[in-house]
């Protein structure tokens, strides 16, 4: 490991173990668990000892990271519609997997099952439009959607319940399909677009569970 310099200060240099130096000399490894694939070591080394301010050099390396050539990139509308969006697949977590625990009986176990998949669906979706929103410059929230309680546990109300939830998520992805195409971040339009698919089916197939087979 050398330590270089530059006009914005001390520059780590990586010696292929991941490591960077801090200005003080002390030696910082990015531990392999805080690393993503588009953040080699030594960036995730340097991000952990403080040094993105300091070298111009790293500070070209993140932006390389980041959409930051996007017209969306810090867009106020965009950021807010995006954490909205976070914000309801999180409430959809806590949501279905409330339902889960809820559902008695003897067909308890093929529903309690649709519930739980589709509280794993919620937070891969959370996943996703969270990375998207710090790509893009934004702060994910540390709040949910706020979930009302019926006290009313039927599989027939908690399906009328996740059908309205369900609209919900599809109007707020229309809206980031216009904001996106309107920005130009293709991007951002075809997740978007991705979403609204996977919800309009979702949406549909709750409606086929609800409805009663003699009024086909």
């Amino acid at each position: 490991m050398a330590l270089g310099a530059s006009r914005g200060g001390p520059v780590a240099v990586e010696d292929g173990g991941g490591a960077a130096r801090s200005p003080t000399g002390a030696l910082v490894t990015a531990p392999a668990s805080t690393r993503t694939p588009s953040q080699p070591p030594l960036l995730a080394a340097a991000s952990a000892c403080g040094m993105w301010e300091r070298s111009p050099a790293l500070t070209l390396a993140r932006e390389a990271t980041m959409s930051v050539h996007e017209k969306t990139y810090g867009d106020e509308a965009v950021l807010s519609l995006l954490g909205q969006v976070y914000k309801a697949e999180i409430s959809g977590v806590n949501r279905y997997l409330h339902y889960s625990f809820m559902i008695m009986g003897h067909n308890r176990i093929p529903i309690q099952k649709w519930f739980r998949d589709n509280a794993q669906e919620a937070m891969i979706h959370a996943i996703t439009v969270g990375e998207k929103l710090t790509a893009l410059g934004g702060h994910p929230p540390l709040i949910a959607a706020q979930l009302e309680e019926g006290h009313v546990h039927t599989v027939q109300q908690l399906l009328q319940e996740s059908l309205a939830f369900e609209e919900q998520a599809i109007q707020l992805y229309k809206q980031l399909v216009t904001a996106a195409t309107a920005l130009g971040d293709i991007a951002l339009e075809e997740m978007a677009r991705d979403f609204v698919r996977m919800e309009v089916e979702h949406a549909d197939e709750v409606r086929k569970m609800i409805r009663r087979p003699d009024a086909l």
